[in-house]
């Protein structure tokens, strides 16, 4: 893994973190977005959590809006499921390392996922899931 994009997202989540108010967020999902030549990542708060309902990532109190982290397809590979597999990746270790993961941590549960497509939790009840399986079909 690219250090330089890894330490930009640490960069990108660690002013996000410091600059908004999360009180009301009971879980965090990161939307994922395909754009030419690279892939997007914005943090989203909501209000609900339901691990049987996905839904529950709709209900967003909180977006870092137009502030996204921007990865180059160099970086995570061309197809939608490399990207979001290498997405997953730099998630998970900032659960691990990052700054300030307490203020993500307090909270019940992280997310990913394309805007259009499944989520995948990635922190629940206090455990990071190091294992999701990414399904898909050619």
């Amino acid at each position: 893994m690219d250090k330089n994009v890894l330490y930009g997202f640490f960069g990108w989540l660690d002013k996000i973190l410091e600059n908004n108010n999360f009180d009301k967020v009971l879980a965090f999902n990161f939307n994922l977005y395909e754009e030419v030549n690279e892939y997007h990542l914005q943090l989203i708060g909501s209000d609900e959590f339901d691990v049987e309902n996905p839904d529950w990532a709709c209900s967003e109190i909180f977006s870092s809006g137009e502030e996204i982290f921007k990865i180059d397809i160099k970086n995570t590979g061309k197809k939608w499921f490399e990207a979001l597999d290498f997405c997953i990746k730099i998630v998970i270790e900032y659960l691990e390392n990052g700054k300030d993961k307490e203020k993500i941590l307090s909270k019940k549960a992280v997310g990913i996922g394309f805007s259009d497509g499944d989520l995948y939790i990635i922190y629940n009840n206090g455990l990071i899931n190091k294992n999701i399986k990414i399904e898909y079909e050619f």
